[in-house]
């Protein structure tokens, strides 16, 4: 995907475009040929030592474009960090989201870590919109999506659907449950966390209620694989946002990518096979190298670890 170029100072780079839909196609099926692999690396072990051709060396080129996706899906270091009633907040929205795929009977969505925090930054801009007072901050812009996942190294052709939910019910579900000074809390509440758990559940019911009475075709997509969940709450304008965003392949499953990762990972475990089986045929009937003995036992052979 790097194409060489010169500069003004005639002066010789070589430069990705990751905004080139198939440059960006290509690096990524080279970190994903990579990543096999490494992974081949570790089936076979110490073993590699008595191959003599490459039979198991070579991953297969075999792919679906669901294992591309996944390849970045871990968390991001420059992303939002939430707090922990946000936090337990995405995880009942997530929750709830994967009932209402399993009524429909729907496979589960895997969470996708970058995705998350591009819908926590979506929520966090929603926040400091409504603060700041900007009226047309109350709907979430598409083009403010396809910005961030344009930002992310995706493969090109994949669809997003994004749900978008606004509360204004903080005060009644996160406020203090007791004000007598019977609890435990310096406030008087009471300290409970199943009381933290009700109120995360109560709003992400609310969030995915309303996302599936409005966009139930995003909520029951058969084709979504990955998902990101992000919220934003603001007790000083009594708001909450809950921003969720869905991936995958228009047209295609989950179930056809999940076939195509068991028989890559048996394939795998295949060389594997084929690769104990040459090493001990390689191996040689008789013991050779040096002996090894220490002061301590200057009588007995040292075991070394191999």
């Amino acid at each position: 995907g790097f194409q060489r170029q010169v500069t003004e100072s005639s002066k010789s780079v070589w430069y990705f475009d990751r905004q080139d839909p198939e440059i960006r196609l290509r690096g990524l099926t080279v970190r994903l040929c990579l990543q096999r692999f490494s992974e081949l690396q570790r089936l076979r072990g110490t073993h590699r030592w008595a191959q003599s051709n490459n039979s198991a060396v070579v991953p297969s080129a075999d792919a679906s474009l669901y294992e591309l996706l996944e390849l970045y899906k871990g968390p991001d270091a420059e992303g939002e960090r939430p707090s922990i009633r946000e936090r337990n907040l995405e995880a009942e929205v997530r929750a709830k989201i994967q009932e209402r795929r399993a009524e429909a009977q729907l496979s589960g969505l895997t969470l996708h870590e970058g995705l998350a925090s591009a819908a926590r930054r979506l929520a966090q801009r929603q926040r400091v919109g409504e603060r700041q007072g900007k009226s047309q901050m109350t709907k979430l812009r598409s083009s403010d999506v396809r910005e961030l996942l344009a930002k992310m190294p995706l493969p090109p052709g994949f669809t997003a659907a994004q749900l978008y939910f606004r509360s204004t019910e903080l005060p009644s579900i996160f406020g203090l449950t007791s004000s007598t000074g019977s609890g435990a809390t310096p406030m008087g509440g009471k300290n409970d966390e199943k009381d933290k758990d009700k109120a995360a559940d109560i709003l992400a019911r609310e969030a995915v209620g309303y996302w599936a009475a409005r966009q139930a075709q995003d909520v029951a997509w058969p084709s979504a694989s990955l998902c990101g969940v992000g919220a934003a709450l603001d007790y000083t304008v009594n708001r909450g946002f809950v921003v969720a965003l869905l991936i995958g392949f228009e047209g295609a499953t989950v179930e056809e990518a999940s076939t195509s990762q068991r028989s890559a990972m048996q394939s795998l475990r295949r060389r594997q096979a084929s690769a104990k089986e040459a090493a001990s045929k390689a191996q040689p009937s008789a013991t050779f190298g040096a002996r090894v003995r220490t002061l301590g036992a200057p009588t007995a052979d040292a075991v070394l670890n191999r």
